[in-house]
């Protein structure tokens, strides 16, 4: 999981008696800098020599410099509870999941306030704001050192996800004329390519959303300002048949979700778009 995403969900965690500790092969004064950079609340471990990771055969056997996505949850006695080991970085919620389960008290449902400069159009909170931001975009801005995109997108196509962050992050260093607008749309062409260059219908139904929104606030907005009223009957008839119209590609999203990838294209969204943030953040003083 992205460390940004893991300290958005922290006090799911706290409200658990949990304790968070992250493992990174980075030196101690570079996994400071993260801390400080993310506004991280728990601690990151330095293993640069990668001791601990070799002992619990987390190895990337690729990239012998890296380490594997793995995760593990002990609990009081220090007993391996839940245990995940794989190329997808596993999200906040599997890990909350399994911790409600061994203890009993799944399923458990509890809110996390919202990050107060985060959006939607920024963050996606669901399947249909990730479809209509990989649908809008059909290329990347030309501000993004195409070089390094090129190399952030074989290494994520080769499923070395690691190193397509650092090659990330030099992207964003190389693209200083880049907006933070522009940055979010690379994430958004990138999961384009990584997830939907096979599915063109995904992309289309990401289209016919965009079009289906846009007419159905266009009907609201001359309903709202009509005060001819022989003009009404036709208004809220059309406006009727938007509302029919986009319940229906909602729906198609809804049902293709899963064939579509659309949680995992979320995440991939979220996940690159903190790498974003947190580069163009300040670094605290």
């Amino acid at each position: 999981m992205q460390l940004g995403e893991l300290q958005h969900q922290y006090p799911r965690f706290v409200r658990r008696d949990a304790t968070i500790m992250a493992l990174s092969v980075d030196p101690a004064d570079e996994s400071l800098g993260m801390i400080e950079r993310l506004g991280l609340a728990f601690a990151v471990g330095s293993d640069p020599n990668q001791r601990i990771i070799q002992q619990f055969r987390v190895q990337n056997p690729d990239t012998r410099e890296l380490a594997l996505h793995a995760v593990y949850v002990l609990n009081e006695q220090a007993e391996v509870i839940y245990r995940k080991v794989g190329l997808r970085r596993p999200q906040s919620a599997e890990l909350i999941d399994a911790i409600d389960a061994y203890y009993g008290n799944y399923p458990q449902h509890d809110n996390v306030s919202k990050v107060a400069d985060r959006i939607a159009v920024a963050y996606p909170q669901n399947n249909f704001q990730a479809l209509l931001e990989v649908a809008r975009v059909e290329a990347p801005p030309s501000s993004i050192d195409q070089a390094l995109l090129a190399e952030t997108m074989r290494l994520i196509t080769n499923g070395r996800s690691d190193d397509a962050v650092f090659a990330f992050r030099r992207l964003i260093a190389a693209s200083p004329e880049a907006t933070d607008l522009e940055l979010y749309a690379t994430t958004a062409w990138m999961t384009r390519q990584r997830f939907f260059s096979t599915n063109p219908d995904a992309i289309t139904t990401g289209k016919e959303l965009q079009r289906r929104l846009a007419r159905l606030s266009e009907l609201e907005a001359a309903v709202r300002d009509n005060r001819d009223k022989s003009q009404s009957t036709s208004l809220y008839t059309a406006l009727g048949q938007a509302r029919a119209g986009l319940s229906a590609t909602r729906a198609k999203v809804s049902r293709e979700a899963a064939a579509w990838n659309l949680r995992y294209a979320k995440t991939m969204i979220r996940s690159y778009r903190e790498l974003a943030r947190a580069a163009r953040s300040p670094t605290p003083t």
